[in-house]
C-alpha cells in the first residue's frame, strides 16, 4: 500500500529527506553551533519516526570548498598574497558549484625550503579540496580558474600547479563557531 508521500509502506520503510539551509539559519540570527544541534534534533525525530535518513544535512554542507595555496618564501615580499586570496574567493564564489559562498575557504602559506626544476626559483601551488560527487567537467573548470586567478595575480612566478582532492563526508571533521 502506497501512501500519500509515493513510499511503498508494505514493502520498505519510507525514505525522509530534510534539510536545512544555512542561509535561513544566519538570517533567523541562529549560530552554526544552533543550527548543527536542529538538524541533529531532526535526525534524531526521523529516526524515532521508523524512517530512514536519507540526507539529513545543511544545504551547501558538500559544497565545502576549501582552497590551500602553498607559495615560495620572498613571494609575499613581491605580491599582495592576502589580495590573492580576495580574488580567489570572489572567483570562486562567482561559480554555480557552490550554493553557499560563505562556506568557501582560502589560506596561504610561505615555504622557507624548496627546489624546482625550472627557472625562477618560484613557484605557487593550490590544492582544491572538495566534497565527493562533483564531476570531472566541473573540477576540471573550477581549477582552470583557479589557475586563472594565480597566474593573472602572480605574472612573474616560475611555476604555477593546481590540483583537487575529493574528500569523503564521513571522514572528513570539523569544528566552527
Amino acid at each position: 500500500m502506497a501512501d500519500r508521500r509515493g513510499a511503498d509502506t508494505a514493502d520498505r520503510p519510507f525514505v525522509h529527506r530534510a534539510a536545512f539551509s544555512e542561509t535561513e539559519g544566519r538570517q533567523a540570527g541562529q549560530s552554526r553551533r544552533s543550527r548543527c544541534q536542529i538538524a541533529g534534533y531532526l535526525a534524531r525525530q526521523i529516526i524515532k519516526a521508523g524512517t530512514v535518513p536519507v540526507a539529513v544535512k545543511f544545504k551547501g554542507a558538500d559544497n565545502m570548498p576549501h582552497v590551500s595555496i602553498e607559495f615560495s618564501k620572498g613571494l609575499e615580499q613581491t605580491y599582495d598574497i592576502q589580495s590573492l586570496c580576495g580574488r580567489l574567493f570572489a572567483a570562486l564564489a562567482e561559480q554555480n558549484a557552490f550554493e553557499d559562498p560563505a562556506a568557501i575557504k582560502i589560506r596561504a602559506s610561505p615555504v622557507e625550503f624548496f627546489r624546482i626544476g625550472s627557472e625562477p626559483q618560484t613557484f605557487v601551488h593550490a590544492t582544491l579540496l572538495l566534497m565527493r560527487g562533483r564531476d570531472q567537467l566541473t573540477r576540471t573548470h573550477l581549477n582552470k580558474t583557479i589557475l586563472e586567478v594565480i597566474s593573472n595575480a602572480l605574472p612573474d612566478v616560475g611555476s604555477i600547479t593546481v590540483k583537487d582532492v575529493e574528500m569523503t563526508r564521513a571522514t572528513y571533521a570539523a569544528r566552527v563557531l
